[in-house]
């Protein structure tokens, strides 16, 4: 009886350790992606500063100016962006009676509603840095990253399909 006992504890250890193993390792897969998504959106960032850098063609006082309030506007359009994603997939998962519809929609409206306002802020900060001329051009050159990035995310897509 006592070996039985033993057997069967000996096995529970096993499957524990197997178990735990496997938490670890699924948890490595995760943390690996979580790492290969901020490489890849650290990567976006930095081909849209280059972007913009060519595109610009700022004076050194304008660069010096602009570049600053430039890196804290895209931060908070970041943070906006990422909290009105995150709301959105809360929003987005709930049913029946947990979800409250006119509220839903009115988190959405509002994400919307700040970052026009965010938006709105800047401008007036950037149009006491550039003149109209370059400031049009950031703008444009703003959509036309998007554009570009969208493009660039449908090439890679088409030369590897099963990704």
């Amino acid at each position: 009886m006592k070996s039985n006992y033993m057997q069967n504890r000996i096995k529970m250890k096993r499957i524990l350790l197997f178990v735990g193993m496997v938490m670890i390792f699924a948890g490595l897969q995760a943390q690996e992606r979580a790492n290969d998504h901020h490489q890849m959106l650290n990567e976006i960032r930095q081909q849209k500063i280059t972007f913009m850098q060519q595109r610009l063609n700022l004076t050194p006082e304008e660069a010096k100016r602009f570049w600053p309030l430039y890196y804290e506007y895209e931060q908070k359009r970041w943070d906006l962006m990422k909290a009105s994603r995150d709301n959105f997939k809360r929003d987005k998962g709930m049913k029946g009676a947990a979800a409250n519809y006119e509220q839903m929609t009115d988190n959405m409206l509002n994400s919307d509603l700040v970052r026009a306002q965010l938006a709105k802020t800047y401008y007036v900060y950037f149009k006491k840095i550039l003149p109209p001329e370059k400031l049009f051009q950031y703008y444009v050159a703003d959509k036309d990253f998007k554009e570009w990035l969208l493009q660039d995310i449908k090439r890679k897509a088409e030369q590897h399909p099963h990704q």
